[in-house]
């Protein structure tokens, strides 16, 4: 890290997999709007949706 400049980005190496399991968790947590760590029907669909701006297809 640098003093001036914070974290060097070329100093970041993540696996695909840590990507993806850290985009996961980043949007169950995005969607758990109540905070109880469960996702209900109403969060469910905001995740769906979420999904799909991001890019995912949903089948």
């Amino acid at each position: 890290m640098s003093p001036d400049k914070g974290l060097k980005t070329t100093k970041v190496n993540l696996t695909e997999e840590q990507l993806k399991a850290w985009r996961t968790w980043r949007a169950l947590c995005h969607a758990d709007e109540n905070g109880d760590g469960y996702i209900n029907e109403k969060e469910f669909d905001e995740l769906v949706k979420y999904a799909v701006k991001c890019g995912y297809a949903i089948s």
